[in-house]
């Protein structure tokens, strides 16, 4: 097959058919290489037109400018103020159990406590945890001695933020 041509053994296995579309394939490719051989005056552009077609003038692009808004700081940032850090939350939840335990907080209010003075401590202020358990001094729930440990307690774990 280097020299384009079938072998014996290539054209019996072929039906007349497909030599006679080989033939056809072959007799094609050498005309347009002696074409382009050839080097007709026409480009390939002037081929590719297609005959009897109106040209029509090119209508000019349209640029629309629109007015840009100013744009808007969408994340506002929080007022500072002092809350719990909520990195040691953690190291809180330990140490005020153990502290329960110590002070001698009854088992049915400390998760409460616990939960509560964290909730309102990180996401409000500490000012408002410390009012909380001033509302439990109030109901009876603790008593001073406890108010003021875990006022303490409170105290070491205030970050601004």
């Amino acid at each position: 097959i280097a020299d384009g041509k079938p072998t014996e053994t290539q054209a019996q296995s072929l039906s007349p058919k497909a030599q006679e579309l080989i033939e056809e394939s072959r007799h094609r490719a050498s005309k347009s290489e002696e074409e382009s051989d050839g080097g007709s005056d026409e480009t390939e552009e002037e081929n590719e037109k297609p005959v009897g077609v109106i040209p029509r003038p090119v209508t000019p692009v349209v640029v629309v400018t629109r007015k840009f808004r100013r744009r808007r700081r969408i994340f506002q940032a929080a007022n500072r103020a002092k809350r719990l850090d909520r990195s040691r939350h953690m190291e809180y939840k330990y140490e005020v159990r153990g502290l329960m335990d110590e002070i001698g907080i009854l088992d049915e209010h400390r998760s409460n406590i616990l939960g509560s003075i964290w909730a309102k401590g990180e996401r409000q202020t500490v000012s408002d945890a410390k009012e909380y358990l001033e509302g439990k001094l109030s109901e009876g729930i603790i008593t001073e001695d406890q108010q003021s440990r875990l006022l303490a307690v409170i105290d070491d774990y205030t970050i601004r933020r």
